[in-house]
């Protein structure tokens, strides 16, 4: 019976060179991810709010209220509305509202390029 030995220990070898050269790559995109976080001014007119889901609102678990939220487009940067309130993401003017969908886009860092 064939146990597929020496191939098991090619793909591990193979594995392992990836991985080497993947790391340095996403140390890279992490560092530009954490300054576009860090640096961002938020403005506020590309900040939008994923509205309050009640309790049994048919959400992901369908027990728990969802508190509102809000997102930068910009950077994805995230911040519940309850508690002491919008304090990264605060802005005066009015915000557009957004699916729980589209904030886990941006969230995931699908970033859209912003003039």
């Amino acid at each position: 019976m064939n146990t597929f030995k020496k191939e098991k220990q090619t793909i591990k070898k193979l594995e392992e060179e990836r991985a080497k050269l993947v790391k340095p790559l996403n140390d890279e995109i992490s560092l530009l991810l954490n300054k576009i976080k860090t640096e961002c001014v938020h403005p506020p007119k590309l900040i939008y709010e994923v509205p309050y889901k009640p309790h049994g609102s048919c959400d992901w678990d369908g027990e728990a209220s969802d508190p509102p939220y809000r997102v930068c487009r910009v950077c994805g940067v995230r911040e519940e509305g309850w508690g002491c309130g919008y304090k990264i993401l605060a802005t005066k003017s009015d915000v557009a509202e957004i699916t729980d969908a589209e904030a886990m886009k941006i969230q995931r860092g699908y970033l859209e390029l912003c003039d």
